[in-house]
């Protein structure tokens, strides 16, 4: 299960056709003939919707900083605001070569399957486990830490692409 993708609150969605008939103008009648599309909603998705996970903080879905420090700031936001697109991560990003683009994926998925397994190995199965057992708990998370660090050490090719990207651990 991906504990840090995307999470939507139950009932945030309103159906399209439920529209303020208010906005419409008497020179353009409203179509109630109009087609809409399908949405299925997923077994998992319903379960979490019902397992009370949706009223969570946002800092429930947070990296922890030594994830961040993992990773290589290739994949990170700027956090200047009307910073040149010259100077920023994704101009540096757009620069790599496609076959250091495959390597940089190829390094961030490594890091991410190791963090997915270090959360199993330590019984963390949702967003609030996530939020509890490793947001709030610096030791758990510490814990965490070393697992996936110790993955990553044992792993030559996650350790050759660390080089490459002049990432440490």
């Amino acid at each position: 299960m991906g504990i840090l993708g995307v999470h939507s609150n139950q009932g945030i969605y309103k159906p399209y056709f439920a529209q303020d008939e208010s906005r419409h103008c008497a020179s353009s009648p409203v179509d109630r003939t109009a087609k809409f599309d399908t949405v299925r909603i997923s077994a998992q998705a319903k379960e979490l919707a019902q397992n009370g996970d949706q009223n969570l903080p946002l800092e429930a879905f947070s990296l922890p900083g030594w994830y961040v420090d993992m990773s290589s700031d290739l994949v990170e936001l700027d956090s200047q605001v009307g910073i040149k697109y010259s100077e920023s991560n994704r101009a540096r990003y757009d620069a790599l070569s496609s076959s250091d683009k495959r390597d940089l994926a190829e390094y961030q998925d490594t890091l991410h399957k190791y963090f997915q397994e270090g959360l199993r190995q330590q019984g963390i199965e949702s967003p609030s486990d996530y939020y509890k057992n490793i947001v709030q708990n610096q030791e758990a998370s510490e814990e965490l830490h070393q697992v996936v660090r110790q993955s990553i050490s044992s792993d030559s090719r996650a350790m050759e692409l660390m080089d490459l990207f002049n990432i440490t651990l």
